[in-house]
């Protein structure tokens, strides 16, 4: 009698997400039931392009973020001589850390609290994302490739540089090194701008189409 009776309560649970009265006998849900509601929907979407941004769109930023790695990480060890010198020992923290740092971060900061229901506002979704992608993506491999490729140049000595506490001298080496690559780094700059801004833009239509989705088949009410 009690599994019928909860049965029965949540085929009629009506989620009010911004709404200070909720209509008479509606039950409200929790944000971890909103999310696994919307979760299972997702999981169970019959065409996986409509839901692509969020179940995958994480994973595209985290594959951006390495890309920025590789290519600052390669250029800096072509410069530096350093040939095949450690070269697991540079590509590692430069590619694979930064990918999964902004893998992680976009999904616990934007991703699961847009399925969540935490963030409805557009623009400061499209802005978090942003910020996210550029330190993480860019910014993190950007300064981890410096100070691996920094600490191999001496350890090899196949690079003249000052030493590690002369910031200016140093900031000055490193922006000789890397002139050569100006162009490139605005279009990685543009290119995971556009990738945050794209991979915000289509979560938020694919949540509205989860919402739209959950209404028409059990007369929830997503506000």
């Amino acid at each position: 009698m009690k599994t019928e009776i909860k049965e029965e309560v949540q085929q009629n649970v009506v989620s009010i997400m911004g709404q200070h009265s909720p209509p008479p006998g509606a039950v409200l849900l929790s944000p971890d039931q909103v999310f696994d509601l919307n979760l299972k929907t997702i999981n169970s979407w019959s065409s996986t392009h409509e839901m692509f941004s969020l179940k995958y769109g994480t994973q595209l930023l985290g594959g951006m973020a390495s890309l920025s790695g590789v290519m600052f990480i390669s250029h800096l060890r072509r410069k530096m001589l350093l040939r095949n010198y450690a070269r697991l020992a540079s590509y590692a923290p430069t590619v694979f850390f930064p990918g999964v740092a902004a893998c992680m971060f976009q999904q616990m900061f934007v991703t699961n609290k847009i399925i969540r229901g935490e963030m409805v506002c557009p623009v400061c979704v499209e802005v978090r994302m942003i910020s996210i992608q550029l330190l993480a993506g860019v910014f993190q491999p950007f300064v981890l490739s410096i100070l691996a490729s920094s600490a191999l140049a001496k350890t090899a000595m196949t690079y003249p540089l000052p030493p590690l506490n002369d910031f200016w001298t140093l900031f000055r080496v490193y922006a000789k090194l890397l002139q050569p690559i100006q162009s490139s780094i605005i279009l990685l700059l543009a290119a995971n701008i556009f990738s945050s801004f794209a991979v915000a833009y289509n979560q938020g239509k694919a949540i509205e189409k989860v919402h739209m989705r959950i209404l028409s088949q059990h007369n929830y009410l997503f506000k």
